[in-house]
């Protein structure tokens, strides 16, 4: 099952999935409430991580741990937090070669309108447009400067087509490697099911979706910090932004190199900050704070948990990024590294290397500087030189050039390896093997049921720093719920650290939330609600511990309870079909049938190819008396193709006699 979307009913029930198909109405909407209450709806598919890309939670307590920004005693003056931000326009104007060069790299380019790449794109046959995947057809429209994505799931007879189109707004992604597109309903992001894929020139199923997740997946804004500049997220919603949505574009000069404000004013090289800046021939930054700017989006790690009190934007060059992020990596039996940081960090280059010399991003890349396809080989064979130069590749050239006719080291020594998280996409082995055969041995890491997670880098952990525990644990769960593990390894019981994380801050709405998730994932409903109901008092706006607090009623048979907080849920995001549709169930069973037709035909306006909200309606019709557009709705259903179609017409014919 796709964690994207939990179903609108359990699969045990009669209403397993929107493929598999639903069908209630008359008096089988009481019967099927018990169903429904024993099967339950497993909150975990709400707290994936890297699949949805969720939002971080945020807490504002009143004890708060200090602000990183305001410790620091460096020589940088733009790290406090009063200092604002100008734009990239307040920066070409003194630095214009710099930002001209800087604009064609895959960073400046890393989120970008729709309309401004509108002619980059073919929308054809040769390009695998329209192309087929989970039970529907999937095309592109365009329409003067707009683009449509559009997703067809069934066609029926003398009826309009099952159908959902999105307007496209954004595209994330350069287009180096590949795109995605997001769409906006009212403020709310959503990534669309379409990406393109650089390397093979074709249109495909965006990474990671699945059935459930075909009317939109929630951006939010731990996505957007690292493809966007600055957004205007709203604190606890899933998905919802200010508008304007972006207050800056793409990745730009500021997020390198700080808040630029005192520079314009004064221009010193000391109120602004420069990874590279020297003094006396030294860094004036040591190798793991230039490499911090890198890795405030470039390391990933199994999991990363926004430190207690800070903010996705928090982050300033100069600081170590651990005052801002807790990065966790998974301890698996192969060891394999997946983000290239780690990769590099275990490389020979990188553990050989020294001082001011020492190997970092930097050292190979510059951020301000596109190399086109056709001079990669030379740019990065000279940049392998400047440590290499005085001990040269042991193979003659002749020999070299017969395996690689550019004489590329980066093809010998950083070789290629298909990714396990996005289709259709190679990545490059940053752990630089010195010798050919081992390029064989290489694989990414496998993804198991259950990991021993650990902080990353390993010299980073403080056995006194409570809130370093507390991020573990809210990485464990995590972890646990995006895997759908059944268990933690022993030695990782999250629920001492989260209550410890609570004694010291009972304000903290993050770790509140995620003790609910794990207390409903381990069948403990009274405790995980309390949880959640903590977390709400709190912040009665807490988009995640909404949900779990509105599932988590359900299972315990507070139905009334549980149809409040979907209710709440709604009029924080009306555009989640999952809130309209099961909020749409609970009335029907309640009998509340005119509020429930106006929630399944909210629901069906977002997911029309939701079988059980078209059960719903159908169930609606019938009690208006109107049996003649039951039935069209049936042949509705019956187009869908859901597995239990069967039955569903078996109930059918009973109902209509």
């Amino acid at each position: 099952m796709s964690s994207d979307h939990p179903p609108l009913v359990p699969s045990s029930s009669l209403h397993a999935s929107r493929r598999r198909g639903g069908y209630k109405w008359g008096v089988f909407l009481a019967c099927a409430i018990v169903v429904l209450v024993l099967a339950g709806i497993g909150f975990r598919s709400y707290f994936r991580s890297g699949g949805e890309n969720v939002p971080q939670l945020v807490s504002r307590s009143r004890n708060q741990p200090p602000d990183p920004r305001l410790l620091y005693r460096g020589p940088f003056t733009n790290i406090n937090p009063d200092t604002a931000f100008v734009g990239d326009a307040a920066c070409t104007k003194c630095h214009e070669k710099i930002a001209a060069s800087y604009r064609r790299h895959p960073m400046g380019q890393s989120i970008q309108p729709i309309d401004a790449i509108l002619d980059r794109e073919s929308y054809d046959p040769a390009h695998h447009i329209p192309f087929d995947a989970l039970g529907a057809r999937f095309s592109i429209e365009r329409r003067g400067s707009e683009v449509w994505h559009r997703e067809t799931f069934a066609e029926v007879t003398g009826q309009p087509p099952i159908a959902l189109e999105m307007p496209v707004h954004f595209a994330i992604g350069s287009g180096t490697h590949g795109r995605s597109y997001l769409t906006e309903r009212d403020g709310f992001l959503f990534q669309t099911p379409i990406s393109w894929f650089q390397g093979k020139q074709f249109w495909n199923l965006s990474p990671g979706f699945g059935e459930q997740s075909l009317p939109g997946r929630p951006v939010g804004v731990s996505c957007l910090s690292c493809h966007a500049n600055r957004v205007n997220h709203r604190k606890g919603t899933r998905n919802r932004f200010e508008q304007p949505i972006l207050r800056e574009g793409a990745i730009g000069c500021e997020r390198c190199h700080g808040p630029g404000e005192r520079h314009i004013e004064s221009g010193s090289k000391w109120d602004i900050v420069n990874p590279l800046a020297s003094e006396a021939g030294k860094y004036v930054l040591s190798a793991d704070l230039r490499d911090a700017v890198c890795e405030q989006c470039h390391l990933e790690g199994e999991e990363r948990v926004l430190r207690r009190g800070r903010d996705e934007f928090d982050f300033r060059p100069g600081l170590p990024l651990r005052d801002f992020w807790s990065v966790f990596v998974a301890e698996e039996e192969h060891g394999q590294a997946v983000s290239h940081v780690e990769q590099m960090r275990e490389s020979r280059c990188y553990q050989r290397s020294k001082g001011d010399g020492k190997l970092g991003c930097t050292s190979c890349h510059d951020p301000h500087v596109y190399v086109p396809p056709d001079e990669q080989a030379r740019y990065y064979r000279a940049r392998c030189q400047t440590c290499h130069e005085s001990t040269p590749c042991g193979m003659e050239e002749v020999q070299r050039r017969q395996r690689q006719p550019d004489d590329s080291c980066v093809a010998c020594h950083m070789p290629s390896f298909r990714t396990i998280d996005v289709a259709h996409t190679a990545s490059t082995n940053h752990r630089i093997p010195r010798k050919l055969d081992k390029q064989e041995k290489f694989s990414p890491r496998q993804h198991f049921a259950a990991v021993f997670l650990k902080p990353y880098p390993e010299d980073v952990l403080d056995a006194n720093d409570a809130d370093l525990r507390r991020d573990l644990a809210i990485a464990i769960v995590r972890s646990m719920l995006s895997r759908r593990a059944s268990k933690v390894p022993q030695l990782q019981n999250p629920l001492p650290l989260l209550e410890s994380a609570l004694t010291n801050d009972p304000e903290d709405v993050t770790a509140w939330t995620c003790k609910g998730a794990y207390l409903q994932a381990m069948g403990e409903g009274n405790k995980a609600l309390a949880s959640f109901q903590s977390a709400l008092e709190r912040n009665p706006k807490e988009e995640k511990a909404l949900l779990g607090a509105a599932e988590t009623s359900y299972q315990l048979r507070q139905i009334e309870n549980s149809l409040e907080y979907w209710q709440r849920l709604i009029a924080l995001n009306p555009e989640m079909p999952l809130y309209r549709g099961e909020c749409a169930l609970i009335l029907g069973d309640l009998g509340r049938w005119d509020e429930a037709r106006v929630q399944c035909q909210a629901c069906l306006r977002l997911e029309p190819n939701n079988v059980a909200a078209r059960c719903l309606w159908i169930g609606c019709l019938i009690q208006e008396g109107k049996k003649e557009a039951a039935r069209l709705e049936f042949q509705r259903v019956e187009a869908l193709k859901p597995a239990n179609i069967e039955s569903l017409r078996a109930r059918w014919e009973k109902e209509m006699r």
